[in-house]
């Protein structure tokens, strides 16, 4: 979904000469300078990255169904920590820059602070898939000097239905009922937004760790609410605990601060429900 978004946004740049791998093609206007590539192939990723010998990289690939991690851990761990290890070694040979896509789940929603978790708080993931996001973190940074860690939550857009918003509006479209969990609490992000911050990001020199969120935190219920509210529509809702929907354990409040953002003085991103009016009313 991101990854798509980040095409998107950057090919009709003439500043940029753009790139995509993955196991298929989700974006058709990228069929020139697409490569198919698994990260878990060592030797394939490393002759890859040898061919387009990119300035930078922003790694969006992820084992991210926190479900299918806790079911099948090896997997996860396979993916998500030694394939971005595998990348980590391309980018130590050819000098460039990675932008390495981490997740809200490597906190344990635990005591929240007030104004959600800022990149100076203690991690603690409380399922596989925020483990190995974070032991992705841990090689990222003891591997380069040159890298980006961006923390981000709760995506939606329009290069994937399977997400929370475009879920619920394909059930109001339908009529079928939306199941809505009612004890977790983060930080709605449209990739939109998203992609434009991290390629303004990736072009600056101020490497570390980041959180990238549209602003302020909601339920799910919220969102849905807001979605009701747009559309002028409603369906049936089902609400549910986590624990009642989903195997892996989820954080409680895993709302993300984007304190290293304000600190570097990056315009702040606009508010979760404005971001999702725009992608309601123009974009899916």
């Amino acid at each position: 979904m991101l990854g798509a978004e980040l095409c998107d946004y950057t090919l009709n740049n003439t500043e940029f000469e753009v790139y995509g791998t993955g196991f298929r093609n989700s974006n058709s206007s990228l069929e020139k300078n697409f490569i198919t590539l698994d990260l878990t192939d060592q030797e394939r990723t490393y002759s890859v990255i040898s061919r387009i010998n990119p300035d930078i990289i922003i790694h969006t690939a992820a084992n991210s169904s926190v479900d299918i991690c806790h079911s099948g851990p090896e997997t996860a761990y396979r993916v998500n920590v030694l394939g971005t290890r595998n990348l980590c070694v391309a980018c130590q040979r050819f000098d460039t820059v990675l932008c390495y896509l981490s997740t809200d789940y490597v906190f344990s929603g635990k005591n929240t602070p007030a104004g959600g978790y800022t990149e100076f708080d203690t991690t603690g993931p409380v399922n596989v898939y925020g483990k190995t996001k974070l032991e992705g973190e841990l090689c990222v940074k003891s591997l380069l000097n040159k890298y980006f860690i961006a923390r981000t939550c709760w995506l939606f857009g329009k290069w994937r239905k399977t997400n929370f918003v475009s879920s619920a509006l394909d059930a109001i479209k339908n009529q079928s009922e939306i199941k809505v969990i009612t004890n977790q609490v983060a930080s709605p992000t449209y990739t939109r937004d998203l992609a434009e911050s991290l390629i303004q990001l990736v072009q600056t020199q101020r490497y570390g760790t980041y959180h990238i969120t549209n602003g302020a935190g909601a339920t799910r219920d919220e969102v849905v609410q807001e979605i009701f509210k747009l559309t002028k529509k409603k369906t049936k809702i089902k609400y549910l605990k986590k624990e009642e929907l989903y195997k892996g354990a989820r954080p409680d409040d895993s709302r993300l601060n984007n304190y290293v953002w304000q600190l570097e003085n990056f315009e702040p991103l606009r508010s979760w429900r404005t971001a999702l009016k725009d992608f309601v009313l123009k974009d899916s």
